[in-house]
């Protein structure tokens, strides 16, 4: 158990130039449909970290308006605590001496004069990220080479909402703050779009807007084969191989949730990061059999034939109808969104387990039950199941465990096909399975129906989930505390368990 460190080298001994990155696991390579991308230079073992980078810059998010320290990036619930140089609001006194802050935009501030806005809600705090970046190009112009490399689509943006943000942003630095002499509008543009394209974010809240230029190259695949993790202790941003990758396959993360179905991915993606998705879970209408996106047919004679949007059949038209595969039914894609936010509108206000089981029942006649509405409601059983009130792992009935470890089972088989091996969600499910069959291994046990040969079996395979899940934990800070607690607490107890079976 334990992260796998990459045998890569170490941070500082990277090739990184002239957009070529190398390292004894990664190299860049280029293609017409990626453009520049990571691939594996030799083969990569799951759960190792492949890439470790710290942020070429980071700031409160741009158009986010919250009341942020200046140092940590964190939400601020007062204004009580400011830096004592410029007077911009920070949540501790040690967060004026932070990296990001206390070098030359502390004294930038301070020179120019430039004050915060002195309210919890406004957008000069993003824009203090825009011009901590714009100072790269007056002091730091590798770096700032370094930040224009990526691809802000303004062409693209143009049209859209978050121009106008631009413009706001814009207003504030060249004449709210006078530095228009110093930064173009154009230089703000290409920043925001940048971020808004490749921009990672980070913090507990998300409140952290950072670049990552390495990263940023990782292409993008709606079943990926690595993902990335906060390392909350130094900043930095870890990218750990969830599948063995072969050497020269590229590198992929999935720049949405894998967990949606592909016509809410393939639009988010189309508005967010520019590009119509047509990896080969996108172009397969049934989602690589698991049926994660199917609706079923509203025809009284056709008996629940499968809907699937048409646009999976080679057409690039996000607006395709969609077509049930047995009665041969058409469908408007934009009647099929409606079903789809009707039930996620209802799936949002679930709060306990009853309403979450009478919801599935109540969506058996319009979604698949593999369709990712009800999948997302299943796997929050699998954690409400042993946790919540009246739920509690100790407490539970017979058939309340059989249903945990039995929903469980059906969320780990879409698991292996959309987001295999390393990934937290499946860590998650390995874990609480676990749970499950120990605790009806021990129901077993009292009630003398089975022999402890089978039961003892039965744990070592519980103990085998056990120990994935705490490999896939370790590998994500968040969960790294949980992922200890069950060395010391939870697999000393069932191996203790196992031991007394003998």
């Amino acid at each position: 158990m334990g992260r796998k460190r990459s045998k890569g080298k170490a941070k500082n001994d990277v090739v990184f130039s002239d957009n070529i990155f190398e390292t004894d696991l990664l190299v860049c390579d280029r293609s017409p449909v990626y453009g520049r991308f990571l691939k594996a230079k030799s083969n990569i073992q799951k759960g190792t970290i492949i890439l470790t980078e710290k942020s070429l810059v980071a700031g409160p998010k741009i158009f986010g308006k919250m009341a942020s320290c200046i140092g940590c990036c964190s939400h601020l619930k007062s204004l009580e605590f400011a830096c004592n140089t410029c007077s911009w609001p920070i949540c501790t006194e040690k967060c004026q001496y932070s990296e990001g802050h206390s070098g030359l935009e502390c004294k930038f501030f301070a020179e120019k004069n430039i004050k915060p806005p002195g309210v919890m809600n406004s957008m000069d705090y993003g824009a203090v990220t825009v011009l901590r970046t714009l100072l790269l190009k007056i002091n730091q112009s590798v770096d700032w080479e370094k930040f224009l490399s990526l691809e802000h689509h303004n062409e693209d943006r143009k049209t859209l909402p978050h121009w106008s943000d631009d413009l706001s942003v814009a207003k504030i630095i060249r004449e709210q703050w006078n530095l228009g002499e110093l930064f173009s509008e154009e230089d703000i543009h290409i920043i925001c779009g940048i971020y808004e394209v490749n921009g990672f974010e980070l913090g507990v809240f998300n409140s952290i807007a950072s670049i990552f230029p390495t990263c940023s190259m990782i292409t993008h695949n709606c079943v990926p084969n690595a993902g990335h993790f906060e390392n909350m202790t130094d900043g930095t941003l870890e990218v750990v191989s969830f599948v063995d990758i072969p050497r020269n396959a590229p590198v992929t993360m999935c720049y949405d949730w894998c967990l949606k179905g592909t016509d809410v991915r393939r639009r988010h993606l189309l508005k967010s990061k520019y590009f119509y998705c047509s990896c080969a879970r996108c172009n397969d209408p049934y989602e690589f059999n698991t049926n994660f996106s199917t609706i079923l047919c509203s025809n009284t004679d056709c008996r629940n034939g499968s809907v699937v949007s048409t646009k999976c059949d080679g057409l690039t038209n996000i607006d395709a109808d969609w077509k049930c595969r047995k009665c041969s039914k058409l469908y408007k894609a934009a009647d099929i969104r409606a079903i789809v936010d009707r039930y996620e509108n209802i799936a949002e206000t679930l709060e306990t387990v009853k309403d979450k089981e009478k919801f599935l029942l109540d969506c058996r006649t319009a979604l698949h039950p593999n369709h990712f509405i009800p999948f997302l409601i299943k796997f929050s059983l699998c954690m409400a199941y042993g946790h919540d009130p009246g739920y509690n792992l100790h407490e539970m009935s017979q058939s309340d465990t059989h249903r945990k470890l039995e929903l469980c089972q059906e969320v780990l088989k879409i698991l292996d096909v959309l987001s295999p091996g390393y990934s937290t969600s499946r860590g998650s499910i390995l874990y609480e399975i676990q749970a499950a069959e120990v605790l009806l291994s021990r129901n077993i046990l009292e009630s003398g129906k089975c022999s402890k040969t089978l039961i003892r079996k039965r744990l070592q395979n519980s103990l085998e989930k056990l120990d994935e899940s705490i490999a896939i934990f370790d590998l994500s800070f968040p969960m790294r505390m949980l992922g200890e607690s069950a060395k010391t607490s939870t697999r000393f107890e069932l191996i203790s368990f196992i031991k007394a079976l003998k």
